[in-house]
């Protein structure tokens, strides 16, 4: 499953893996930070407390961030276009069912993701010391 998602080698997988969770590593921070100040507004009765919304938007993008790839590698399909190929009715139906199952999926695969790539950094830390 690993090799399907992520790549065919370790260190393929690494490299895959690492951009992806430096990436949603960053969007953690920046969705915190948005918290964070959102509070602060609040608090002073700011129109800056509306970046708390901004919050959603950031983790909805991570989830399909993580799931696109995961719908493409298990349902191959790769592009908006092949999904309308057909008839324009199933293929709507077939995007909204793809959307949720992105969804749900996202957070399945940032999941492993992560601690794949955990375990990943820890075999080769452990590697190099010997």
């Amino acid at each position: 499953m690993f090799r399907k998602l992520y790549g065919e080698t370790d260190e393929d997988q690494l490299f895959y893996l690492g951009k992806k969770v430096k990436t949603t590593v960053i969007a953690l921070v920046i969705g915190i930070a948005c918290v964070i100040i959102g509070l602060i507004g609040e608090r002073l009765n700011n129109e800056i407390a509306g970046v708390m919304g901004f919050v959603g938007l950031i983790y909805v993008i991570m989830v399909y961030y993580w799931g696109w790839g995961f719908m493409k590698a298990f349902f191959g399909y790769v592009t908006i276009g092949s999904i309308f190929s057909g008839n324009v009715v199933i293929g709507v139906i077939i995007f909204i069912a793809y959307v949720f199952l992105g969804a749900f999926f996202g957070i399945f695969n940032a999941f492993i993701g992560v601690l794949r790539y955990i375990y990943l950094r820890v075999k080769y830390k452990n590697r190099s010391e010997e």
